[in-house]
């Protein structure tokens, strides 16, 4: 299981400011997650400026989480730059910030992936906390994975919501080799569990950022990740 840093910035200068933080303790080569957000599916805004990316010269692979009304408009702007991996969600494939329907869900889909396949690059399904799984199991299958979102989209430092497990475990059955993120409340326990309920990825902006030591909290979070007890090192 990996831990990607989760990266929710405001604009530019405080990417920049982020990076060199995420250089500390994340070797050149690794992935960084990147939150996008609109104000519009979310109550708040991020940096958006795909462009911008070249000139940081962060040499990471990219995965960019999508929280935006129409991502089938920004999926070609991230992968312009190199994205690796992008996340969309369902809730904005059905319908918009009004909660009128959009055009159809298949044709969307449809979209984003014709974009990813010469770009070399993985696209996940994401759904928030009160979304099930199981109705939508036609959508997640045509992608490489589902990234369960385990707090509300927004803002880090959101509490866990342990119902999300039952997806996790449920897409791992139906979805034996998909590549399955969480996001969301991430610590070193919570990293356990998810890990168990079959995830292979656990992405982390607060823990990480905000407990004084980014560096130790991400090693926390990756010996919790290889399964190791408290205090036992990675090696």
């Amino acid at each position: 299981m990996d831990i990607y840093p989760v990266l929710n910035c405001r604009d530019a200068d405080e990417m920049r400011d982020a990076l060199k933080v995420v250089q500390g303790f994340l070797p050149f080569g690794q992935w960084i997650h990147i939150d996008v957000a609109d104000a519009k599916f979310t109550p708040h805004k991020t940096w958006n400026a795909p462009e911008d990316w070249p000139s940081f010269r962060a040499n990471y692979n990219l995965e960019v989480h999508l929280m935006t009304e129409e991502p089938e408009k920004e999926v070609p702007r991230w992968l312009a730059v190199g994205a690796g991996r992008v996340i969309v969600h369902l809730e904005a494939l059905t319908e918009d910030e009004h909660h009128v329907a959009r055009r159809g869900v298949d044709e969307l889909i449809t979209e984003i992936l014709a974009a990813c396949f010469p770009a070399n690059a993985q696209a996940l399904l994401a759904v928030n906390p009160e979304t099930p799984v199981a109705t939508s199991l036609q959508y997640f299958k045509r992608f490489n994975g589902a990234q369960i979102l385990a707090v509300n989209p927004g803002l880090s430092g959101q509490k866990f919501q342990p119902t999300v497990l039952n997806k996790l475990t449920y897409l791992r059955q139906t979805m034996p080799g998909a590549t399955l993120e969480v996001d969301g409340g991430i610590t070193p326990p919570v990293v356990r569990r998810v890990r168990e309920a079959g995830a292979t990825i656990a992405v982390s902006a607060h823990y990480i950022f905000e407990t004084g030591d980014p560096k130790r909290a991400y090693n926390e979070l990756v010996a919790a990740a290889k399964g190791l007890a408290p205090g036992e090192r990675t090696g």
